[in-house]
């Protein structure tokens, strides 16, 4: 059973989903504020975790509904789970029926326990965030740009954190100036065809690459490269999305990160 964690109109849980359906593998989709409702319980042991979620219209991994269509909830062995896609938009809040103090006490520790079952799960994860991401250090995206920098062995444009922050970290879509290329484990998809000559030197550094990601958990993600020219001397690393929205992106470069995404997780 996969897990497609995010928003319905998440437009690469769609398409996972779609794919996933078509070559019949079993595939749950749980938006952000259902998850954080769900029930769950897990004993870590070492590196590996027992458990089980409990998910509404799932019964031995497959998902179904009774005669009356409702979905009654079942328990899901953590050992049942073939594959995580993680897209949490991270916008979830707790009641504000609580006070203050306790609202942060439930936010933190529900995100503390999330990371703790999804760190702990021996299939594939994508992406399995840093806690830094988890409890929204708006420092992340930089350290991420800077590590990876180091690996290519290429200078970095990161931008500073602004004097006046914001409250969590948001997707960036890629800037107009900058190369793009898309990150799903070790196929490398440019996002238009401007964007091949960077793509082809990157895949000379794929071992740099994949290292970084086992280090980050960061199986899928988009690049964006400043350049002066299609020369490798004058690339630098501007920014690492690890939460790119495609939206802008025409549907077949949306199916082929979708495949690749497929194939990581199975």
């Amino acid at each position: 059973m996969l897990l497609a964690l995010g928003h319905p109109d998440d437009i690469l849980i769609q398409h996972v989903y779609r794919r996933a359906v078509t070559d019949g593998i079993p595939i749950h989709c749980i938006d952000e504020p259902d998850l954080f409702s769900h029930p769950f319980a897990f004993e870590q042991n070492g590196t590996s975790s027992t458990g089980y979620m409990l998910l509404e219209g799932i019964v031995d991994g497959i998902e179904r509904t009774d005669e009356a269509g409702s979905r009654n909830a079942t328990a899901l062995r953590l050992d049942r789970i073939s594959g995580v896609l993680l897209r949490l938009p991270r916008i979830w809040w707790p009641s504000t029926d609580l006070d203050l103090q306790d609202q942060m006490f439930v936010y933190h520790e529900s995100s503390a326990a999330w990371f703790a079952l999804l760190e702990g799960l021996s299939c594939p994860v994508v992406n399995r965030f840093d806690l830094a991401w988890w409890l929204n250090d708006i420092t992340y995206p930089a350290t991420l740009v800077h590590n990876l920098g180091r690996r290519l062995n290429l200078h970095t444009t990161a931008e500073p954190p602004l004097s006046t922050l914001q409250p969590r970290i948001v997707p960036r879509p890629p800037e107009p100036s900058c190369l793009s290329v898309y990150l799903a484990g070790s196929t490398l998809i440019p996002r238009s065809p401007k964007d091949h000559a960077i793509s082809n030197w990157l895949a000379e550094s794929l071992p740099a690459l994949t290292s970084w990601q086992r280090e980050n958990g960061a199986q899928l993600s988009r690049l964006d490269f400043n350049h002066e020219a299609n020369d490798p001397s004058t690339y630098s690393l501007h920014y690492v999305e690890l939460f790119p929205w495609l939206e802008d992106d025409p549907t077949a470069l949306i199916d082929q990160i979708a495949a690749a995404t497929v194939e990581m997780l199975t």
